[in-house]
């Protein structure tokens, strides 16, 4: 597994360098030399569910299936941190919160019945290094 994730971070820096200096169709911002866009939203999706594929590759063919309520959602909430949601097969209702500027990532998990609010899980990571 950890081979799985060193080859994405990689392929993501990799990716992320051939890019630079080049504006992306549904960028907000140019992107110059030397300067980095804050990540969108639509961004952070794609990082986010790259990041959760790596950790478990089933989450692919389980949302092409009708027996698992899978979602994600994306906004940017009042602190301009970028949400994405995954709501896990489990019944989970995970956050994963991100410094669009940064691409910094913490998580947080709910689960109805099982904790009263939502919880850090102490899981950090780039969400950068998962574009791509």
């Amino acid at each position: 597994m950890k081979k799985i994730i060193i080859a994405v971070v990689i392929i993501a820096i990799v990716a992320g360098f051939s890019g630079c200096g080049t504006k992306r169709e549904n960028d907000s911002a140019p992107v110059s030399s030397g300067e980095i866009a804050p990540l969108t939203e639509a961004q952070a999706l794609e990082a986010i569910k790259n990041y959760c594929y790596t950790q478990d590759s089933d989450i692919i063919d389980m949302e092409s299936s009708d027996e698992y309520t899978i979602y994600w959602d994306v906004s940017t909430n009042d602190d301009g941190q970028i949400v994405v949601l995954f709501r896990s097969y489990t019944g989970a209702l995970i956050h994963y919160y991100i410094d669009p500027l940064t691409g910094e990532t913490y998580v947080t998990q709910y689960v109805e019945g099982i904790t009263d609010k939502e919880e850090k899980t102490g899981d950090t990571f780039n969400a950068r290094n998962f574009l791509g």
